[in-house]
Protein backbone atom coordinates (compact mmCIF):
# COMPACT_ATOMS: atom_id res chain seq x y z
CA UNK A 1 0.00 0.00 0.00
CA UNK A 2 1.23 3.31 -0.94
CA UNK A 3 2.88 4.97 2.98
CA UNK A 4 1.22 8.63 2.02
CA UNK A 5 -2.83 6.66 1.49
CA UNK A 6 -2.11 4.60 4.68
CA UNK A 7 -1.39 7.93 6.90
CA UNK A 8 -4.68 9.55 5.12
CA UNK A 9 -6.50 6.50 6.20
CA UNK A 10 -5.21 5.94 9.62
CA UNK A 11 -5.79 9.52 10.52
CA UNK A 12 -9.63 9.49 9.42
CA UNK A 13 -10.14 6.30 11.17
CA UNK A 14 -9.47 7.86 14.43
CA UNK A 15 -11.00 11.26 13.51
CA UNK A 16 -14.35 10.24 14.99
CA UNK A 17 -16.25 11.37 11.16
CA UNK A 18 -16.78 7.47 10.85
CA UNK A 19 -19.85 5.40 12.54
CA UNK A 20 -18.35 2.45 12.31
CA UNK A 21 -20.71 -0.79 10.62
CA UNK A 22 -19.80 -3.92 8.97
CA UNK A 23 -20.27 -6.33 6.44
CA UNK A 24 -20.67 -3.00 3.35
CA UNK A 25 -18.77 -0.37 2.86
CA UNK A 26 -21.41 2.22 3.73
CA UNK A 27 -24.59 1.24 4.90
CA UNK A 28 -27.13 3.74 6.08
CA UNK A 29 -23.96 5.92 7.49
CA UNK A 30 -22.26 3.50 8.68
CA UNK A 31 -18.28 1.93 7.59
CA UNK A 32 -16.65 -0.31 7.38
CA UNK A 33 -12.99 0.49 7.42
CA UNK A 34 -12.90 -0.37 3.90
CA UNK A 35 -15.48 2.22 3.42
CA UNK A 36 -13.42 4.92 5.03
CA UNK A 37 -10.99 4.11 2.77
CA UNK A 38 -13.56 4.31 -0.05
CA UNK A 39 -14.75 7.66 1.00
CA UNK A 40 -11.15 8.80 0.66
CA UNK A 41 -10.81 7.56 -2.98
CA UNK A 42 -14.43 9.23 -3.62
CA UNK A 43 -13.13 12.83 -2.30
CA UNK A 44 -9.77 12.15 -4.36
CA UNK A 45 -12.04 11.78 -7.63
CA UNK A 46 -11.12 7.89 -8.48
CA UNK A 47 -14.90 6.72 -8.36
CA UNK A 48 -18.06 6.83 -8.67
CA UNK A 49 -20.84 7.03 -5.50
CA UNK A 50 -24.86 6.49 -5.87
CA UNK A 51 -27.29 5.07 -2.82
CA UNK A 52 -29.14 2.20 -3.41
CA UNK A 53 -32.60 1.88 -2.14
CA UNK A 54 -31.56 -0.39 0.94
CA UNK A 55 -29.35 3.20 1.38
CA UNK A 56 -25.74 1.43 0.72
CA UNK A 57 -23.11 3.56 -0.51
CA UNK A 58 -21.70 1.68 -3.65
CA UNK A 59 -18.57 2.95 -4.97
CA UNK A 60 -18.33 2.00 -9.17
CA UNK A 61 -21.07 -0.60 -8.63
CA UNK A 62 -19.62 -2.18 -5.27
CA UNK A 63 -21.30 -2.11 -2.08
CA UNK A 64 -19.06 -4.75 -0.14
CA UNK A 65 -15.52 -4.95 -1.43
CA UNK A 66 -13.25 -2.20 -2.69
CA UNK A 67 -13.36 -1.18 -6.21
CA UNK A 68 -10.15 -1.89 -8.74
CA UNK A 69 -10.22 2.22 -8.73
CA UNK A 70 -9.85 2.45 -5.34
CA UNK A 71 -7.47 -0.45 -4.87
CA UNK A 72 -4.92 0.99 -7.49
CA UNK A 73 -5.17 4.47 -5.99
CA UNK A 74 -4.65 3.08 -2.49
CA UNK A 75 -1.63 0.52 -3.81
CA UNK A 76 -3.92 -2.26 -2.18
CA UNK A 77 -3.58 -5.59 -3.51
CA UNK A 78 -7.07 -7.16 -2.70
CA UNK A 79 -10.47 -5.99 -2.70
CA UNK A 80 -10.78 -7.13 0.74
CA UNK A 81 -7.45 -5.95 2.41
CA UNK A 82 -5.97 -9.07 2.87
CA UNK A 83 -2.47 -9.16 4.23
CA UNK A 84 -0.02 -10.38 1.80
CA UNK A 85 2.62 -11.61 4.72
CA UNK A 86 0.75 -14.78 4.90
CA UNK A 87 -1.55 -13.76 8.22
CA UNK A 88 -4.62 -15.06 6.62
CA UNK A 89 -6.67 -12.48 8.09
CA UNK A 90 -7.65 -9.27 6.31
CA UNK A 91 -8.90 -6.10 7.45
CA UNK A 92 -12.50 -6.92 6.42
CA UNK A 93 -11.69 -9.92 9.27
CA UNK A 94 -10.93 -7.68 11.23
CA UNK A 95 -13.57 -5.39 10.84
CA UNK A 96 -16.41 -7.83 10.47
CA UNK A 97 -15.44 -10.80 12.60
CA UNK A 98 -13.09 -9.48 15.30
CA UNK A 99 -14.75 -6.57 15.68
CA UNK A 100 -11.99 -3.83 16.15
CA UNK A 101 -12.49 -0.70 16.68
CA UNK A 102 -11.25 2.13 13.96
CA UNK A 103 -8.82 2.97 16.16
CA UNK A 104 -7.26 -0.81 16.68
CA UNK A 105 -7.63 -0.87 12.96
CA UNK A 106 -5.60 2.33 12.05
CA UNK A 107 -3.22 0.90 14.91
CA UNK A 108 -2.61 -2.22 12.49
CA UNK A 109 -2.87 -0.32 9.37
CA UNK A 110 0.34 1.61 10.89
CA UNK A 111 2.12 -1.45 11.65
CA UNK A 112 1.14 -3.36 8.29
CA UNK A 113 0.63 -1.21 5.69
CA UNK A 114 3.49 -2.87 3.84
CA UNK A 115 2.15 -6.00 3.62
CA UNK A 116 -1.42 -4.72 1.95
Amino acid sequence: MKKKIAELWVKALRSGEFKQGTRYLDNNGKYCCLGVLSVLGLVEGVCEYEKNSENHGIYNKSRVYLPTAIQKWAGIESSGGEFTNNTNTSLAELNDVDRLNFDEIADYIEKNWRNL
